[in-house]
C-alpha cells in the first residue's frame, strides 16, 4: 500500500484524511492532526487520505418523483384507489424541485477515500 508523509500529502494537494476501518468515516483536516490521532491510528490500522476532490450531495428528479409516487401509492393514510393523486403528482416539475434541493445541498460535500496511508 502506498504511503505519503503529511508534508508530501499536503504538497500534492491532499487536505482530508480519516482513520482506516471505521464506520462511519469521520474526516479530519490533515493540517489539524493532533499527536493523539497518531496514537489512535494503530488501533484503526492507520490513517487513509481522502481524494483531493470533493463531490456535492445530489438527488435526481426521477428519484424524487419515485419517492412521492411510492408515498402516495403505499401509505395507508393516503387512500387513492384510482391513483388520481399519483397521476396529479406525476405532473409536477421535478426537475425544478431537484435543482432547488441540489443547489441547497451543494453546500455540503463528501469525499471518497483513497488506499494511500498517511505517515507522520
Amino acid at each position: 500500500m502506498k504511503k505519503l508523509t503529511v508534508k508530501e500529502a499536503l504538497e500534492q494537494g491532499y487536505t482530508k484524511c480519516a482513520f482506516a476501518n471505521t464506520d462511519p468515516i469521520i474526516l479530519m483536516s490533515i493540517e489539524k492532526l493532533h499527536p493523539d490521532d497518531w496514537k489512535k491510528a494503530d488501533q484503526y490500522r492507520g490513517i487513509l487520505l481522502a481524494e483531493k476532490e470533493s463531490y456535492p450531495f445530489t438527488i435526481s428528479a426521477e428519484k424524487i418523483k419515485e419517492l412521492v409516487s411510492d408515498y402516495l401509492v403505499n401509505q395507508d393514510e393516503v387512500y387513492d384507489e384510482d391513483a388520481e393523486l399519483a397521476e396529479l403528482a406525476d405532473e409536477a416539475d421535478y426537475e425544478t424541485i431537484a435543482a432547488d434541493i441540489n443547489q441547497r445541498m451543494s453546500k455540503k460535500r463528501w469525499w471518497n477515500m483513497t488506499d494511500i496511508l498517511l505517515a507522520p
